[in-house]
């Protein structure tokens, strides 16, 4: 996926995206609007080797924190949660 326009040389606003068949908006809120913990992502994993897998490519060039979370090379937070424990969290 690129950040440019297919129609121009200008960055992309907004831009649809389809990955693994479920569509997706994505828009660029410009140097202005920086990624931070008001918004994350959470990889629902079945094994404890899929944790450990998304973990290790996730946090590659950004910094693990504490409890599961992490922020990747681009500063977006990640929860990651087993899915065994999903009726357990409040």
């Amino acid at each position: 996926m690129s950040s440019r326009s297919e129609r121009s040389d200008k960055p992309s606003v907004v831009r649809s995206v389809k990955p693994h068949d479920q569509k997706r908006k994505l828009c660029n809120g410009g140097p202005n609007f920086r990624f931070n913990e008001a918004i994350s992502l959470q990889v629902r994993c079945e094994t404890q080797a899929e944790v450990d897998y998304f973990w290790s490519k996730l946090s590659q060039g950004g910094e693990e924190g504490p409890c599961g979370w992490l922020k990747d090379k681009y500063g977006l937070s990640w929860a990651k949660l087993k899915q065994a424990y999903e009726g357990q969290a409040a």
